[in-house]
């Protein structure tokens, strides 16, 4: 992952994200910037970085993550592509918690 800054849009630093073999998938903010999560298409894993981009932990989900419903008090959705599940990470924990069906190929997920 690329950190590019907004002054000038140069790369400023370059993450690179654990147990994840090829590039990332879609990364989602916090509304506070305490966290970004990143999913990778290419592992089973959900990348948790704290603001300070030194320290991450990488989170076991479902087949093929890819995007994220924003994040809702301490709980992180993550869609799974492959095996059409869909992980609850408890972000305090940096666990995935829980798990339900949704269907193959989902891929967006969203609160209204």
């Amino acid at each position: 992952m690329f950190l590019i800054g907004t002054g000038d849009s140069r790369v400023t630093n370059e993450v690179r994200l654990e147990g994840v073999p090829k590039a990332a998938q879609i990364a989602s903010y916090a509304p506070d910037n305490s966290l970004i999560a990143v999913s990778s298409l290419n592992s089973d894993l959900v990348s948790l970085i704290g603001p300070s981009f030194r320290q991450q932990t990488a989170t076991k989900v479902g087949s093929q993550p890819m995007g994220m419903a924003a994040f809702r008090g301490d709980e992180l959705f993550v869609a799974c592509y492959g095996d059409g599940s869909v992980h609850v990470i408890d972000i305090p924990k940096q666990l995935a918690k829980h798990n339900f069906r949704a269907d193959t190929g989902c891929e967006s997920l969203g609160f209204f």
